[in-house]
Formats: C-alpha cells, structure tokens, sequence
C-alpha cells in the first residue's frame, strides 16, 4: 500500500525566517535538523503575498489567474489537488474553512473539519468593491452573474453548516467545542428569510446589498470567526498571573532593541519623497506614510502586551496548531478505511495576522511551563543588534516546538514508517521588519520566499537550490504517488530533474480580484534580477508601468529600485518579454475583457 501523506501547511511562514542569522538566533531549531533529513527546497517561492491568491497555485498547480482567477477561487479548476488524490486512491480529509466558493473548497474531500464561517467577509472582500462600480454606473450583467453565482453557493453552504451546527455533526465539532453559540435554529428562520427574498429576484437583492453595505440584514447573521475556548476562567487568571509581566517584558525588549537598530533615517524618507515626484515612479506619498506606519509598530507592537493577557485566548480567530494536529490523530486512530493510504491537509493559521508565542487552547499548565521556559530561553539569546518583529520570531518558535511534538506522536504511534510529512507555506510574510517597507503586500522576497520540505524516514536528505513555484507542488505530490498529473496543471515535480530558468508571479492586488478591470500585479525573476510591472487586460497592447527592478544578486535584500536606470531596465529586458507572453496568454483567456472599462 501506498505510504500516508500528512499535508501541513503554515500560514504566512517566511523561509527567511528559518535558521539563525546575523540579527537573531534561530526560532527554528526542530526544522533546522529536519531539514537534514529531507528533501528540502531552498528556492519555492508562493504565486501571491495572500492566502486567497496564494492558495490557487498550490490546490491547483496553475498559476494564480488561470481559469477564472481568484475571483472564482477553485470554482472553474479542472481538478484540484484533493480531486487528484483521491484519483491516486487515497481518502483525502481536511481541516479547513470556506469562503467565497465554500462548494468548490470541499471538492475532493471524504471527510473534513470546519472552521468557523464569517459571512461578512463577502462584503469586504467582494461587494464592498463592485458597490463602488454600481454607484457610478459601471456594473455589467456578468458582474450580477458572478455576484449572484457567489451568493447562492454561499447561501447554501450557510444553511448546510447551521444545519450541522444543530444536528451536532462532528465535521463541525471544532466549533462545537470551542465557541458560545446563539440559538441557531433562529438563526436558520432569519437565513431562510434571506433566501427566498434573493430567489425572487437576484438582482434586485444584491443592488439592496450594495445600497445597506454592512447594515444590510444578510451580514446581521450569526458568524462570530473568533473562537471563544471554552478554558475555565480559574485556568487563564493561574496563566495570566504566572506570567502576565512576562508579556510586558518581552515588549520593553522588542522596543528598545528596534528602536537602537531600526532608527529613523531622513536620508530614506527624502529618498521616498523624491520617488514620488515620477509620474511613473514606484513610491506614492501615501506610501511615506505607510513607511512610517511600519517603523513605528516595529517599535511599538503593543499587541506583545496581551501575549498573556487576561484574556489570551481571544487573540486568535482559530484553534492552535497543536489542537488541530490532536484532532487529526484521533481522526486517524479511529478511522474505518484502514485499508487505504490517507492524504491529510491541515491548515494552521499560529503566525498569520497576532502569532500565537505559546499553545493558547492547552489546558495543561506544566506544558505551558515548559513552552514559557523556552521563550525565555530564546529572548537570553538575542543579539544586542536585534531588529524585526519579535512577535512573529517567538511565534516561529512556537510552530517550530508544535510540529517538534507532533513527529514525537506519529513516531510514539509508528506511523512514521509508513507515513511522508510535507510542510510548506501559502505565502512568506511581509510584516517581519527586517528590512523594513513601505508596501506590505508586493514583491520582495519575503512575502513570497516559503519553505517547502518532504518528509521520509527511508530516504536521505536532500538540498534543492533550484528554483521552483508553489504550483509545482502539485505536480511534485503527482509524481511522488505514481498518478498523471491534471492536464490543468502546468507545474513541474521538483522530482523531476526540470530546471526553471525564472519565475512568474501575477496578482490582482490588495482588494477585490477584479481581473476584468484592475491592474494585474506581475512579477518575474531569476537568480539574477527581479522585475515588478502593473499592467491592465483591457488594452489592445502590452503598455505597462514599471515599479520596481532590483539586481538581487548583488542587492538580495532589494534595497535598491534600479527602475529608473537604463542600463538595469535593458538588462532586463528578457524578463518583461516573459511578462509579455503571460499577458497575451491571459488575454487569449479572458476575451471579453475588452467590454469593460
């Protein structure tokens, strides 16, 4: 029988971060040795710098706007990697939530675990945009398609998770043990209400959705996305006693430290104020103030404060890695298809947005302890030069201690012998401060740089410096399971011998994914250069913007925007021709781009 895969993916992990530098000692340690003793990828780079763009490369192994983009999220794939592992025989099973396309996200899956739902996410992330366009008049009949498309997939998915909500279905057993719910059956009275307003008339219901914005009663339904935990009171006060000032500590160190080694420099902000006055340059002025933004919160994370606050455990919105990787080995222990390998996806959310630094949902005081002991470990060990986020770096740890314990499990329970570890990332993460920016969300290595490790107990290490995209990973899990890849699928196995001689990177931007109307983010590099471009669909030629062009092989961490200078821009010229061919592929895709404004 084929061996298990376990599939677990971290959210916003920077590869940058892995290791020991110059600044810091390494938040890393168990990853570090493993990394030996696997095949380990020092050059996969994610599609997108988010989640919801980032993830379309790695569940369908095509690059970020193909097939509908991530307007559609995995709607229009072909086949996505659940799909093709089933294909390959396994029974595939998942922890993960649902948004935008909730149906297209549970393709492929036999079994899965949901994380809370947030309805109000359709407005931020969707009609909060295109009720701009409707105001000025500039909505098409396609736009309504898509909208009504996306609502009634999120209508049915809604009812079908209160639904389980009521019936106590232990596919939603995460929200049933962690969370305060309300009277859910009324809740499905006011989502029917809803419903049958939308089914009378489409359009007409998402015009009231645009006139009310979040007023609207549609967003007035129950999803609460913050877990409540239920950890009894007397349990967080003996926690936030213990260490309460520990929190305080750690946030005096962080500033003092940032503000000795990240002082503020009137050279760099006259350096951004200057860009500014190219029309085609790369920085705005909104962008100083963004700069300015980053310098001071890199000093003054005060959210380091309530690491152990009084109420700790609502600082995430999702239950901790640790309590995932719990509910997959009882899953495992007692699930019935014995007789088939299994592929497992599990999603953790510890380092995106507030890194969790300990286990919030553990109830187990002594191993608080100990993980508190190597927090002050670890802040003995910083260097009198430190400078970036110490949040994210003590969150790092944290992970790095979490998948620590759960090889400790898999090989307790001999599952290692049988069973391929794969740990990656969907996207790096921009707000690690060092160096700091102006834009979070763009194109420096560390929102895209991910690690990417393959886990076998019978084989040897191996280290990988080619470069690769998160799309490969699909190709790569393909070859690993003997099975043909989608034809959808245009990455290539890192397995495979292939080299890439550069890579392509493309999104919408921060906001909606309007890929009809907003510039399309594009980005290509190799080991020597790297080249930022914004550029629209609907024109009838490749006229761009340059934004920004480093040599990053003298200039790694791209400190130096060479979009102004000739010589750079015509050595670089090989890389806007791959940005070119992209683009008229995408406009081969979407023809009817030229119909919108």
């Amino acid at each position: 029988m084929k061996k298990n895969i376990v599939f677990l993916l971290i959210d916003c992990f920077d590869y940058n971060k892995i290791g020991s530098n110059q600044f810091r000692e390494s938040p890393s340690p168990f990853l570090d040795e493993l990394k030996t003793r696997s095949y380990w990828c020092e050059k996969m780079y994610s599609s997108a710098p988010y989640t919801e763009a980032a993830l379309i490369s790695t569940i369908c192994g095509y690059d970020t706007l193909d097939h509908g983009g991530h307007l559609k999220r995995y709607k229009d794939c072909p086949e996505t990697l659940y799909e093709m592992m089933q294909r390959a025989g396994y029974f595939v099973y998942a922890q993960m939530w649902t948004h935008f396309y909730p149906s297209s996200a549970l393709r492929g899956l036999d079994e899965y675990h949901l994380r809370p739902y947030n309805i109000k996410q359709l407005w931020s992330y969707r009609f909060c945009y295109y009720s701009g366009l409707y105001k000025n008049n500039k909505l098409y009949d396609q736009d309504y398609e898509n909208l009504e498309d996306i609502l009634r997939d999120n209508f049915n998915h809604i009812k079908s998770y209160y639904e389980m909500l009521v019936n106590h279905d232990e596919r939603v057993d995460i929200i049933l043990n962690n969370m305060k719910l309300p009277d859910i059956g009324e809740e499905i009275n006011k989502l029917e209400i809803e419903i049958r307003s939308f089914n009378e008339n489409p359009k007409l219901y998402i015009q009231s959705i645009f006139d009310q914005g979040e007023s609207h009663k549609l967003f007035s339904l129950y999803d609460k996305e913050c877990l409540d935990y239920k950890i009894p009171d007397e349990f967080k006060y003996r926690i936030y006693s213990k260490y309460h000032s520990l929190g305080e500590k750690i946030y005096k160190l962080n500033n003092s430290l940032n503000r000795k080694n990240c002082q503020f420099s009137w050279r760099q902000f006259h350096k951004y104020w200057e860009l500014s006055s190219f029309k085609q340059g790369n920085i705005t002025r909104s962008e100083i103030g963004q700069y300015l933004r980053n310098l001071i919160h890199v000093a003054k994370y005060k959210e380091l404060k309530n690491k152990f606050g009084i109420n700790y455990p609502l600082q995430k919105d999702c239950i901790s890695v640790r309590s995932m990787m719990n509910i997959f080995l009882e899953w495992e222990k007692k699930r019935k298809n014995k007789d088939k390998p299994f592929f497992a996806y599990i999603h953790s959310d510890d380092i995106h947005g507030q890194s969790e630094i300990f286990d919030i949902c553990s109830v187990d005081e002594k191993e608080i302890d100990s993980q508190v002991n190597e927090i002050k470990d670890y802040l003995k060990k910083l260097p009198n030069n430190y400078q970036g986020n110490l949040g994210y770096d003590l969150g790092i740890l944290n992970v790095d201690r979490q998948i620590k314990w759960f090889f400790q499990q898999l090989e307790s329970n001999k599952m290692l012998d049988n069973t391929i570890v794969i740990i990656t990332a969907d996207h790096g993460c921009g707000q690690t401060y060092n160096p700091i920016r102006g834009l979070v969300q763009n194109f420096h290595d560390e929102c895209y740089h991910i690690p990417f490790m393959i886990y076998d107990k019978s084989k040897e290490g191996i280290i990988d410096s080619d470069l690769h995209l998160s799309k490969d990973i699909m190709a790569t899990l393909a070859d690993l399971v003997d099975v043909e890849q989608p034809k959808s699928c245009t990455g290539v196995s890192i397995l495979s011998g292939l080299k890439r001689s550069f890579l392509l990177q493309e999104y919408m931007g921060p906001g909606c994914p309007d890929i009809y109307r907003r510039p399309i983010w594009m980005c290509a590099f190799d080991k020597e250069w790297k080249v930022f471009i914004k550029v629209r669909l609907n024109q009838s030629s490749f006229k761009y913007d340059l934004y920004e062009l480093y040599h990053i092989s003298e200039d790694p961490l791209e400190l130096k925007n060479l979009s102004h200078n000739k010589k750079a821009v015509y050595s670089t010229q090989y890389l806007i021709n791959e940005l070119n061919k992209r683009w008229n592929d995408l406009r081969t895709e979407y023809p009817e781009v030229n119909e919108y404004e």
